[in-house]
């Protein structure tokens, strides 16, 4: 029985708590951490936040992406200090209503 290297790298990926979404090309990879993400109604701008829901620690300096769930607004933000379990982010949308989103790190983050 063998198994792919896709399958053991996914494997790996989740018994670390993380899901690996796999790419076409290695350059697009990204983790898919367990972030929470939502945008609060704003008239002048939508607040983002973005919550790390998982033990790791993300390091300053790293880049969380983050979309909508509808796809129409995305955006990304630099972390200004390290990001430990609970602790939020926060970035800027376009006016409007409010949103879920989801939010991601590229490999290597």
């Amino acid at each position: 029985m063998s198994i792919s290297l896709k399958k053991l790298i996914a494997l790996s990926s989740l018994a670390a708590g993380s899901l690996l979404v796999l790419a076409p090309s290695s350059a697009d990879a990204q983790i898919v951490s367990p972030f929470s993400c939502s945008a609060g109604h704003g008239d002048v701008a939508q607040t983002v936040q973005v919550t790390n829901k998982s033990s790791h620690v993300y390091k300053k300096g790293t880049t969380i992406f983050w979309k909508s769930q509808d796809g129409k607004t995305k955006g990304s933000l630099v972390l200004e200090k390290d990001m430990g379990k609970g602790a939020s982010a926060y970035d800027y949308g376009p006016p409007g209503n409010g949103f879920t989103c989801s939010a991601y790190t590229r490999s290597g983050s």
